[in-house]
């Protein structure tokens, strides 16, 4: 007679853990200056910035559903700038969903307005298109703050 292992923990736990490591990694790339004028370098962390975004999206999804969460609000900002606002979505719940359905996924850069590097930019948001649906812009700090500090205390990860 052949065992059988139940792993719903484990899906949670593995789950939570690599959303909690996409939204440290989110936190710290949007939080950084980059140096405009090495665009290898710029594309370099611009992939990495989707990379942890889809991980964060698609990992989380998973916790929220198996765990039976609620959606939490998108509001925290890192870089203040006033553009697509109207289209800035604010339901983290909507945003994995994007990410589940993207189509299209960008990342906008902005110039810093301050001279570290010299041209200097920072990562603001994503842009993902999905599903026949107008082009979600979504705050990458706030994506990722949201994640650690309203979803990731609800759930109990061992130590």
């Amino acid at each position: 007679m052949s065992k059988i292992i139940l792993a719903d923990n484990h899906l949670v736990f593995s789950a939570a853990a690599n959303a909690e490591r996409a939204a440290l990694s989110l936190f710290s790339l949007a939080s950084a200056i980059y140096p405009g004028d090495n665009e290898d370098l710029v594309n370099h962390f611009v992939r990495e910035t989707i990379e942890a975004g889809l991980t964060l999206g698609l990992n989380a999804r998973k916790v929220i559903e198996l765990c039976h969460l609620e959606d939490v609000k998108i509001s925290q900002t890192r870089w203040k700038y006033g553009f697509g606002l109207e289209m800035r979505e604010n339901s983290f719940r909507e945003v994995r969903n994007r990410f589940v359905r993207a189509r299209q996924l960008r990342v906008r850069t902005l110039r810093h307005p301050e001279r570290v590097f010299g041209n200097d930019v920072v990562m603001t948001e994503f842009i993902i298109t999905a599903d026949r649906r107008e082009p979600a812009h979504i705050d990458i700090f706030g994506f990722a703050w949201a994640y650690l500090s309203q979803i990731a205390p609800e759930i109990g990860l061992p130590d």
